[in-house]
């Protein structure tokens, strides 16, 4: 008995199962087929690095060898630099200390001349400017000298204030402003008159709130001023005086207001 055909297929699983022996065949292919040589010279250099290496390994050592000899040498130097920096500012250091303790003595011995017994408004001025040579470290003592109460001696101190503020305006001034926001009856009436004075006629501008606040003390009037104040002087604190004060005050604060600020 004869075997009848099998039916046709399906045009479209005809194409589909072409297209998957297709893939399969390319897929097979692919895998069986020896893998390309690299192209003439590619990569060859590796093999001569055996050759080479005797020839190169001094050359590398050199190299090596140079930077870090350069890199040490640079180091060392630069610490003995330092170090020699290091002994000139002691020796500047040093200097500058025998010249402080020079100074100092100089600054005693005028500080016992301005302080004699009888001295005149001369001699007075005349030690007074040779003390503002030290700046706004003749601050200090300059007011101390107008806190004794000696005419002459605080007309003196006025004028080497003002003296040393040329050389250091603002460390001078601020020495001033000091004097005026003391509130614990440090210094007299006549302390805070000369130092509201000075701040105006130097043109503190740095200053203001300290004038400012000074006024504001005083326009509390005798009650509140008095118990800020050292009572050693006559005459004593009362109304003439403060009024005396807040006047010094107000030209003080117009001339500071105009001036320019003083750089730190």
């Amino acid at each position: 008995m004869t075997t009848p055909p099998p039916p046709p297929l399906d045009p479209a699983l005809e194409r589909a199962l072409k297209a998957i022996g297709a893939c399969l065949a390319a897929a097979e292919a692919h895998v069986l087929k020896p893998p390309s040589p690299p192209p003439p010279g590619c990569w060859r250099w590796v093999d001569e690095i055996p050759k080479w290496g005797p020839i190169l390994t001094p050359i590398i050592v050199a190299v090596l060898g140079a930077l870090l000899a350069y890199y040490l040498t640079g180091y060392f130097q630069q610490t003995l630099d330092l170090r020699k920096l290091e002994l000139e500012v002691q020796k500047l250091a040093l200097e500058q200390r025998k010249t402080d303790l020079s100074g100092i003595g100089q600054m005693r011995e005028l500080i016992a001349q301005l302080y004699k017994d009888g001295i005149t408004p001369q001699e007075a001025q005349a030690i007074a400017l040779s003390l503002a040579a030290f700046g706004d470290l003749a601050a200090p003592p300059l007011i101390h000298a107008i806190e004794t109460g000696s005419p002459n001696r605080r007309t003196g101190a006025e004028v080497g204030l003002a003296a040393a503020a040329l050389a250091a305006p603002d460390p001078v001034c601020g020495t001033l402003a000091r004097v005026i926001d003391n509130r614990t009856a440090l210094f007299t009436w006549q302390t805070h008159e000369s130092a509201i004075r000075l701040l105006g006629q130097l043109g503190c501008q740095n200053q203001r709130l300290s004038v400012e606040a000074f006024g504001r003390l005083l326009d509390g009037g005798v009650a509140a001023y008095r118990p800020t104040v050292h009572e050693d002087g006559v005459p004593e604190v009362d109304d003439v005086i403060v009024r005396r004060l807040l006047d010094e005050q107000q030209r003080a604060l117009q001339r500071v207001a105009a001036a320019p600020t003083i750089a730190p």
